[in-house]
């Protein structure tokens, strides 16, 4: 039988080994991808978190995008946090209502704790130890958007003197003027400020709302403290 040039046979070890390379290859590839991605998610919640610290409505902006792309259940507490940072003592009950549905949710004493706190405001009990709400401003630029945007607000949110007197009307209407500057800082292009208006040059063309509420704030929302 003549014996002619044979072809190289393919090794299984070898196939074997090719696949693993390959797999490795691939799994490095996807880990490297995943870590960048997280590093990236962290740095926007950072981002996020400081912005509330200053009270700045783009903060919870954020986190509300950061939590419908990663739905991780602390990222909603936090946003809670904002809104509470905010005067949107409404939006975040319902924020809290929301994280406590949650089966993953681990902080479900503290906002249970801050619900309470916030029902307790609500209710004209809050205490009145804390310190005294410094006064503050919003700038808001003077463009189409942001305009239709803060006549919404004073059309929809009106502050009218209370029609009678003691503690539990002036709580109200201090209620309805939280509401009211938290929906003119929520504006486009918002920026909150300590202290009252500016005048003249000062303001660059920015229209500006001062804070009409007068409180005293529990030991949590002070200023620089989230």
């Amino acid at each position: 039988m003549a014996q002619g040039c044979s072809r190289p046979r393919w090794r299984p070890k070898v196939a074997t080994r090719l696949l693993w390379v390959g797999s490795g290859v691939l799994g490095f590839l996807v880990g490297l991808q995943a870590l960048g991605h997280a590093q990236s998610t962290r740095q926007r919640r950072e981002e996020a978190l400081r912005l509330c610290g200053e009270r700045n409505a783009v903060g919870a902006t954020k986190l509300r995008d950061a939590y419908d792309q990663e739905k991780q259940p602390e990222v909603l507490f936090d946003l809670g946090k904002c809104r509470e940072r905010l005067g949107q003592d409404d939006e975040a009950l319902q924020t809290y209502r929301s994280y406590l549905k949650l089966p993953l949710a681990l902080r479900i004493t503290e906002a249970k704790a801050r619900m309470a706190a916030i029902e307790k405001r609500q209710a004209g009990q809050a205490d009145t130890d804390g310190p005294t709400s410094p006064p503050r401003y919003v700038l808001l630029p003077n463009d189409s958007a942001t305009n239709a945007c803060s006549e919404k607000c004073s059309t929809v949110i009106v502050c009218p003197e209370p029609s009678r007197k003691g503690p539990s009307a002036s709580m109200a209407q201090n209620r309805c003027f939280t509401k009211e500057f938290a929906c003119l800082s929520s504006c486009p292009g918002a920026r909150v400020k300590k202290g009252q208006c500016p005048t003249g040059p000062e303001l660059g063309g920015l229209r500006c709302f001062e804070d009409r509420t007068r409180r005293a704030l529990p030991g949590w929302l002070t200023p620089g403290k989230f």
